[in-house]
């Protein structure tokens, strides 16, 4: 069975082998404890799994251009296209005293 996915302004990326890919992203889903990463695997398993954009977009709260960003990260590299490089943003400190703190209530 050959299904045939379109992109916006790309041509059409053919996946031959649907159920295949469907049970690697749901091991991979399963394998991960990263939430993140868990969330671009869920994307692009409703995506093949036949879901429009737009219900995905509301399922999974995230923005289309970011959903768009994912599908095509895959369809080039499949599930290391959707490896997190680095988080973004600055981070956080590192204050044992209020672990501690905390940790005692």
């Amino acid at each position: 069975m050959e299904i045939v996915v379109a992109l916006a302004r790309t041509k059409p990326i053919q996946f031959e082998d649907k159920t295949e890919r469907l049970k690697e992203i749901r091991a991979a889903m399963k394998a991960t404890n990263e939430i993140r990463l868990y969330v671009r695997y869920q994307c692009i398993y409703l995506f093949l799994s036949g879901e429009s954009r737009n219900r995905i977009t509301e399922i999974l709260d995230l923005n289309i251009e970011t959903m768009g960003i994912y599908i095509r990260a895959y369809c080039s590299d499949g599930l290391e296209g959707l490896q997190m490089d680095h988080s973004p943003g600055r981070p956080s400190f590192n204050y044992p005293f209020l672990y501690n703190l905390f940790s005692t209530c």
